[in-house]
């Protein structure tokens, strides 16, 4: 029972490697759980906010984003789709695109990640305003 044991964790540890290896492999390309969020020094109901959204990134440097957009004065999340294109440039990735919103509204879709690692990837931008958070793992 113990050798059967040992062999079934062994083959667990051998999945997960051959896991990892694949993520490393394939770089920031990916599917991934991602949150980006602002909120002002003041603490100003109107400019708080935060995406939570899935985030695949293609080899083919296209990128899809579906999600919620929650705005602190609405008090309910909003559906989002954008897509666009992603590149990684000396070390940070930068994707730029559309998006759409289900209430109607839409505009210009950013995100940029300056600390890209096989499973994490994420930016904090500050100034006097306030702080722009960006999150996503696999």
């Amino acid at each position: 029972m113990r050798v059967m044991a040992s062999a079934a964790v062994a083959a667990a540890l051998l999945t997960f490697a051959a896991a990892d290896s694949a993520i490393a492999q394939q770089g920031p390309a990916g599917r991934w759980q991602c949150q980006h969020a602002n909120r002002t020094v003041s603490n100003n109901a109107f400019e708080n906010w935060i995406y939570e959204f899935a985030l695949a990134l293609n080899t083919n440097g296209t990128f899809q984003a579906q999600g919620n957009y929650n705005a602190q004065t609405n008090g309910f999340a909003v559906g989002f789709y954008a897509e666009g294109r992603w590149a990684q440039q000396q070390g940070a990735i930068v994707a730029q695109g559309q998006e759409q919103r289900q209430d109607g509204s839409g505009g210009q879709f950013y995100l940029l990640f300056s600390n890209v690692s096989d499973r994490e990837m994420s930016n904090q931008y500050e100034s006097a305003n306030g702080r722009l958070l960006t999150y996503c793992q696999r």
